[in-house]
């Protein structure tokens, strides 16, 4: 009798009609969602089912980073690993967290490579600019070798202080290239020729040879530079901020192989509560 009073006072449900039902639809249709910032803000999280990434949004859009797809690896951790109850998803979470923090330091170690090499590969141009422009001068030179029979103090100086970035190497280069010269017009193959010249045409000689092995030096470090392996290769281990790295990707990996031990062995201890429950509800019947 109480039962029936209390049907009894309950209002009735009117069926909705059809005409009703089709205006609901056409209205649905005419709505385009929130138009304020605000509104978007909280209409962006109604998709979110989990409390503590929810506070992470912002850190994933500071970042360029896909909030829909960390969801979509929480969630396939969450699917696989079945949690059950608040802990085992806090274990889920911390699994996902970490991994996406190793991802992180992946990305970070990618763009040092990157800027690594764009800048190599800049300073590579560069240099090789600058090389051959002392080569074009080099050239020019042994027109006045051939009209003075040496090059004079003031054209090595006025070549070498073409590039200040490379006055000292030229220097160097141009001692060097000129020993090399004297060290091969001292040699038997070439003692009884050397004899036979006049101290200009000696001098003409020395110089033509000391202009000769630059130019060819020069050549060779620009093919050198030239190659992207160079620039390229060096890089491929990153040394700006790599121990920083070692030491954040070695933090991240420990507390997802912590998060995923923990989830496992609290989800072995209830299985096997559960089991042992079961056997001994069986043993008393």
């Amino acid at each position: 009798m109480d039962t029936q009073k209390d049907d009894r006072s309950l209002p009735e449900k009117r069926p909705v009609s059809l005409r009703k039902v089709e205006a609901n639809r056409r209205n649905a249709l005419k709505s385009t969602g929130p138009k304020t910032t605000r509104g978007k803000v909280n209409s962006r999280r109604n998709a979110l089912k989990h409390g503590l990434s929810s506070s992470r949004i912002p850190d994933f859009e500071a970042l360029g980073e896909d909030p829909q797809e960390f969801h979509e690896l929480l969630s396939g951790i969450s699917e696989q690993c079945q949690p059950v109850g608040r802990v085992d998803q806090m274990f889920v979470e911390l699994s996902a967290f970490s991994y996406w923090r190793l991802k992180r330091g992946w990305r970070y170690e990618n763009a040092i490579i990157r800027e690594a090499v764009r800048r190599e590969l800049q300073e590579q141009k560069y240099y090789c600019q600058q090389l051959e422009k002392v080569i074009m001068q080099l050239q020019t030179a042994t027109d006045e070798i051939n009209e003075t029979g040496e090059v004079s103090q003031d054209t090595k100086r006025r070549i070498c202080l073409s590039q200040p970035d490379l006055q000292l190497e030229l220097s160097n280069l141009w001692s060097d290239c000129e020993r090399i010269a004297r060290e091969q017009m001292e040699q038997p193959l070439w003692s009884r020729a050397v004899q036979k010249l006049s101290p200009q045409e000696l001098r003409q000689r020395l110089s033509m040879y000391a202009v000769s092995g630059m130019i060819l030096r020069l050549k060779a470090q620009i093919a050198q530079r030239s190659d992207p392996e160079t620039a390229i290769g060096q890089h491929a281990i990153p040394n700006l901020g790599l121990q920083r790295l070692l030491l954040y990707q070695a933090a991240n990996e420990r507390s997802l192989c912590r998060a995923l031990d923990s989830l496992e062995r609290l989800q072995r201890r209830r299985k096997e509560e559960s089991l042992s429950a079961s056997v001994t509800g069986h043993l008393t019947q």
